[in-house]
């Protein structure tokens, strides 16, 4: 049995700050004896360029309904975490006219009109719309990251395509692209209560080495099952940082380092940085963009000479592969999330939402029907859309229903800015 500890606990070093898991000690008494869950959180995950070229069947949409649903090629990757995953399909997003940049505006977010230039008038995006609800004591509101810059097409409103999170109408939230700068910023001290972290960078010390002292002490007074919870989160934190802090043997600079050229490996770590920073109560709310909209990233990785914004729309062999493989980070994360086991036997999944969409359908035409969409995470009881079903809606349902139902889901109230919401989707918080 482990001795009462305060969830705000932190263990403290030179430029450094690392908040607790969930652990026995730190569960409020007064939440599990209510039966009282533990606070819901929001992940929102974009992939690019739509999910099919012509035929949504052949890619993306099941032909069964229901539990007994078939993958087609773009959702393999589902497998392993299936019950967990809601299929939606029927969606549509705003029937505006444009592209990618115009569609990937109004694809998380409320479309309020059209300005007199023809493009259309948005709202803030969804997680901007929860953030301040779900946030609660976590330190940081929201974290919005990012796998790729801003390259590709250089339209003035091309600008739409590089952000999938919006702080105002006109104003979208900086991304973070570099995964040792989300790390400091999760576990870095904040400033003017430490030495800053470049100090420990310099001297290549770990985030851990400065805490360890704190992180002995706290053990002793934890019980068993604690202390083994601790050891894990304290070991991938260690894990991460090493990843992402490697260096070569001889002597450079001290600096941390930038966005890995490696796609996968960009992708890997900020995957894992998101479950990190909800495990261990940072921030409630994500936001996490591996590539932008219309993206013309290289395909080589996956075994194809040519880049993901051609192969959308002249070659479907690679561009399912592409959509495969973002539905696969995706699966990831969800398995990962579901992994991470909470006090009361819950996992970190049965308290998140975890979304997937695009900002298009169909490739080659632009398309605003057939929007990709998965839901995972909060399992409740509502037949609209229950997990681990291929749920389809009526065809020309607005996208923008399921995210003001998702957000009334999680905050008690949607923006009337959405339209009319769907039933449920998830469990209401």
């Amino acid at each position: 049995m482990s001795a009462r500890i305060s969830r705000r606990t932190i263990l403290r070093g030179l430029g450094a700050a690392i908040a607790l898991p969930a652990l026995e000690a730190t569960w409020p008494t007064a939440r599990a004896a209510a039966g009282e869950a533990a606070p819901a959180r929001l992940v929102g995950m974009f992939f690019p360029n739509g999910n099919t070229t012509g035929d949504p069947s052949a890619t993306w949409v099941p032909t069964a309904t229901g539990a007994g649903w078939v993958a087609p090629p773009g959702l393999a990757g589902l497998a392993p975490v299936r019950s967990h995953v809601r299929v939606l399909t029927g969606l549509d997003n705003a029937d505006l006219t444009g592209d990618h940049a115009v569609r990937m505006r109004s694809a998380w977010s409320p479309v309020l009109g059209l300005g007199d230039d023809g493009l259309p008038v948005c709202g803030p995006s969804l997680d901007t719309l929860v953030a301040p609800a779900l946030a609660g004591s976590a330190p940081l509101d929201r974290l919005v990251l990012a796998s790729e810059g801003a390259v590709g097409c250089q339209r003035p409103d091309c600008f739409w395509n590089f952000h999938l999170s919006w702080s105002t109408g006109v104003d979208p939230t900086p991304r973070q692209l570099e995964p040792a700068g989300v790390f400091e910023r999760l576990f870095g001290m904040p400033d003017g209560q430490g030495l800053p972290s470049v100090v420990r960078r310099a001297t290549r010390a770990s985030v851990l080495d400065s805490v360890t002292a704190d992180a002995h002490a706290l053990s002793a007074r934890l019980g068993a099952e604690d202390r083994a919870r601790l050891d894990d989160y304290l070991t991938a934190i260690r894990g991460l940082e090493r990843r992402l802090t490697a260096a070569p043997a001889d002597d450079c600079p001290a600096e941390a380092p930038g966005v890995p050229a490696d796609p996968q490996a960009h992708v890997a770590a900020m995957l894992d940085l998101i479950v990190l920073a909800l495990r261990c109560d940072r921030v409630r709310t994500v936001s996490y963009m591996p590539a932008v909209a219309q993206s013309y990233r290289r395909l080589d990785f996956l075994g194809y000479d040519t880049d993901h914004h051609l192969a959308s729309h002249q070659q479907p062999e690679p561009h399912t592969a592409a959509t495969a493989w973002y539905v696969g980070r995706y699966a990831a994360l969800v398995g990962a999330l579901d992994a991470a086991v909470l006090p009361d036997g819950s996992s970190l999944l049965d308290h998140t939402v975890v979304t997937l969409h695009s900002e298009i359908g169909d490739g080659p035409t632009h398309g605003h029907t057939e929007l990709p969409v998965l839901v995972a995470g909060r399992p409740g009881t509502d037949d609209l859309a229950p997990v681990g079903a291929h749920t389809r809606l009526p065809a020309g349902t607005p996208v923008h229903a399921a995210w003001a139902g998702l957000q009334r889901d999680l905050t008690g109230a949607a923006s009337p800015d959405w339209g009319a919401p769907l039933g449920s989707i998830v469990r209401p918080a």
